[in-house]
C-alpha cells in the first residue's frame, strides 16, 4: 500500500511539474504579445496626440515625423513623410483617417493574425454626414518588423466593409 501511494505521489509530481514547464514554456509568447499590445497602443495615442495638438502645423508634421522615425521601418517612414510633405495634416496613414480617442484606448484589442501581422481593433466616434456623433468599429492591420531588437511597424492594412483587407502603405 505504502509503495502504491508513493507510486502515485510521484506519479502527480510529474504531472505537475509537466504542467508548470508547459505553462513557463507560454510566457515568452505571452511576453511578446503584451509587448506588441503596449507597443501598438503607443503609436496610436501618441499619433492622436500629436494631431490634436493646438500646435502650429510645422511643429506637428515635425513631432509626427520623429514619431514615424521612431516606430516605423524605413520603408514606411519614407511612404508617411512623403504623404505628409504632399497632402499635409489631412490625411492620416496610421490610423487610416478613423483617429483615435480614450474611449478608443478602453475598446482596443490586439490579437495576431499570422506571423507578423496584428489585428487592431477599436471602436471610434466620429461625426457623420449629418452632423451626428456615431460610433465605428475600426479594424486596422499592423505589419510589424524588428529592428535592432525595437519593434517597427512596416505595412498598414484596413479591413473594408465587404470583408477584403486592403493595404493602405
Amino acid at each position: 500500500m505504502k509503495v502504491k501511494a508513493e507510486f502515485e505521489n510521484m506519479k502527480a509530481m510529474k504531472i505537475y511539474l509537466m504542467m508548470c514547464v508547459l505553462c513557463a514554456s507560454l510566457l515568452p509568447i505571452q511576453a511578446q504579445n503584451s509587448k506588441t499590445e503596449t507597443f501598438l497602443k503607443k503609436v496610436l495615442v501618441c499619433n492622436t496626440r500629436i494631431r490634436e495638438s493646438k500646435s502650429s502645423p510645422s511643429s506637428i508634421n515635425k513631432q509626427l515625423i520623429e514619431l514615424y522615425h521612431k516606430t516605423c521601418t524605413n520603408r514606411l517612414f519614407g511612404k508617411l513623410v512623403k504623404e505628409l510633405n504632399e497632402n499635409g495634416l489631412d490625411h492620416d496613414l496610421i490610423t487610416s483617417d478613423y483617429g483615435f480617442d480614450e474611449y478608443s484606448l478602453e475598446t482596443i484589442k490586439v490579437s495576431k493574425y499570422s506571423a507578423n501581422i496584428y489585428r487592431v481593433c477599436y471602436q471610434v466616434f466620429m461625426t457623420t454626414i449629418n452632423g451626428k456623433q456615431g460610433k465605428y468599429d475600426v479594424v486596422l492591420y499592423y505589419e510589424l518588423k524588428v529592428e535592432n531588437n525595437n519593434l517597427r511597424i512596416n505595412g498598414i492594412s484596413v479591413l473594408l466593409e465587404d470583408g477584403t483587407i486592403c493595404r493602405i502603405v
